[in-house]
């Protein structure tokens, strides 16, 4: 996970940090709820149901950009090691051979060749773009980490200043892809967070803004987001569903991500919350891989929720909220077991083992060449 020098010297674990994870995760089946369960496409237009929709998408939207930033956040300054992908990606390999296995046995005619081979290979294929991404970006890390450490501050301001115009600004006001970094479905935009939570972390800008201005700027920019979507739906007249000014390189998007990493860094967590974070932080990823995986997503998730869009505002609030918090949980505690079988296998170590293997003879054709 990820852990901070104190004052004495020793690592100590940034609790807040790992809150965020947990936020975002949650978030996360916030948007496939309304997202690929059918509520948005089935929503009456220009209704409060219609403007409450809009208005959590608005607020769940930079959950993705929340864990971009934590791997820079949390990356830069830490030792890079290859085998955290050896381990995630056996993590990955877990729940797709099992969940494609169940639905073999159980759902005959559910799984044919190309699923089982996105079952074995999920990092070069299938429904987990986020992991696809973030593998792909992943072995550029220490090239990143380099820039961070020997670039000025002023030239890296201006690094910053024009990731932030170039990939999310003047794409957002034109309304076109011109970056191809697919709206934010790419490694490019994945790096780009990294590098941006890198410098947060560099030069303390958590410590810059007071907690309660942290809150007050993420509340400002998903309000600004969704008031300018909906300004922009009902000056049409007419609403295609897609999204305007909440894609995940839309400024206010980035900024609410920005705001919230800045706000979870300096979090103070006592008591009962350490060990409720401590316990379910690490487990947190796993939410995404199993209520995501292609077959679960098509059998309980697709459409399955568009009778929450003719419910009364409040109730569809509410249930939207109750339901993702069901999926948090239950995955959550299936990941549980998970991490229990990994510990009896010693996947870590194995993981770091085969780093060393692959370290080694990566090492000697590069000295024969």
């Amino acid at each position: 996970m990820n852990r901070t020098l104190s004052s004495d010297g020793h690592t100590e674990r940034n609790y807040g940090i790992d809150a965020l994870r947990i936020v975002a995760m949650i978030m996360i089946p916030i948007l496939h709820i309304i997202g690929h369960g059918g509520i948005l496409s089935t929503v009456t237009s220009f209704s409060i149901n219609y403007d409450v929709v809009w208005l959590i998408k608005a607020a769940a939207c930079c959950a993705v950009n929340c864990y971009g930033l934590i791997s820079g956040y949390v990356g830069y300054g830490r030792k890079f090691r290859y085998s955290n992908i050896i381990y995630l990606c056996c993590q990955v390999a877990f729940y797709t051979l099992i969940i494609t296995g169940i639905f073999a046995v159980f759902v005959p005619g559910s799984v044919g060749i190309k699923t089982i081979i996105r079952a074995v290979f999920p990092f070069a294929s299938g429904p987990y773009w986020y992991f696809y991404s973030y593998f792909c970006m992943f072995f550029f890390i220490p090239f990143f980490n380099m820039l961070l450490e020997k670039t000025e501050k002023l030239w890296l301001d201006r690094l910053i200043f024009t990731i932030l115009l170039i990939f999310s600004v003047i794409p957002t006001l034109v309304q076109t892809d011109m970056t191809k970094a697919d709206y934010g479905f790419s490694p490019i935009w994945l790096a780009l967070l990294y590098m941006t939570g890198g410098y947060i972390k560099k030069y303390n800008i958590a410590d810059k803004l007071k907690q309660w201005q942290k809150i007050l700027g993420y509340v400002g920019c998903v309000f600004a987001g969704w008031l300018i979507e909906l300004g922009i739906t009902y000056f049409m007249g007419a609403s295609d569903n897609r999204s305007y000014f909440l894609e995940y390189t839309s400024p206010a998007v980035l900024m609410s991500a920005v705001f919230l990493l800045l706000f979870f860094a300096k979090l103070k967590v006592n008591g009962f919350w350490i060990k409720f974070i401590g316990f379910f932080a690490p487990l947190s990823f796993s939410v995404y891989l199993i209520h995501d995986e292609l077959l679960i997503r098509e059998q309980f998730i697709t459409n399955s929720f568009i009778s929450y869009a003719s419910m009364n505002p409040v109730l569809m609030f509410l249930s939207i909220i109750s339901t993702a918090l069901a999926i948090w949980l239950v995955c959550s505690l299936i990941d549980k077991i998970r991490l229990t079988i990994f510990n009896a296998l010693r996947i870590k170590k194995l993981s770091v083992k085969t780093e060393r293997f692959l370290a080694e003879k990566i090492n000697r054709i590069i000295k024969h060449q």
